[in-house]
């Protein structure tokens, strides 16, 4: 997995129309909006699947999160960007339908800054992760 500088984000405006590129990690320490997916995995009664965030990562280590969530990559399908991070992140792959989109600015740091248009996918699986 690459380090967050490194990965590019998809910078939009306040429509979600793209204007460009940055390294994920400068998008936050500026408060850049851009693009970003949540995952709600279900299983069959109903329950959620949760994880606990790495204590590693550059925010929020070690708190609980929706089944996983990340941003798509330049010219990625939003979609299949959250399919690929449901497969890094939990290891298993489910059918995900888009539920809604909404867009929020929140710190999350000293110097972080979460700017994002968030869409949300919700998925079933009956598995173990």
């Amino acid at each position: 997995m690459s380090r967050p500088e490194e990965e590019q984000v998809v910078l939009v405006d306040r429509d979600n129309r793209p204007i460009g590129a940055s390294g994920k990690l400068r998008a936050h320490r500026e408060g850049w909006l851009h693009r970003a997916f949540s995952v709600f995995v279900f299983d069959e009664r109903g329950h959620l699947l949760l994880q606990r965030r790495a204590t590693g990562k550059y925010h929020s280590g070690g708190r609980w999160s929706n089944t996983c969530c990340g941003h798509p990559r330049p010219d990625e399908d939003l979609r299949a960007a959250a399919e690929r991070r449901l497969n890094e992140e939990m290891g298993f792959t489910c059918s995900l339908r888009p539920l809604f989109e909404f867009r929020y600015r929140a710190r999350v740091g000293p110097e972080l800054e979460e700017h994002e248009h968030d869409a949300v996918f919700v998925g079933h699986f009956s598995g173990t992760p």
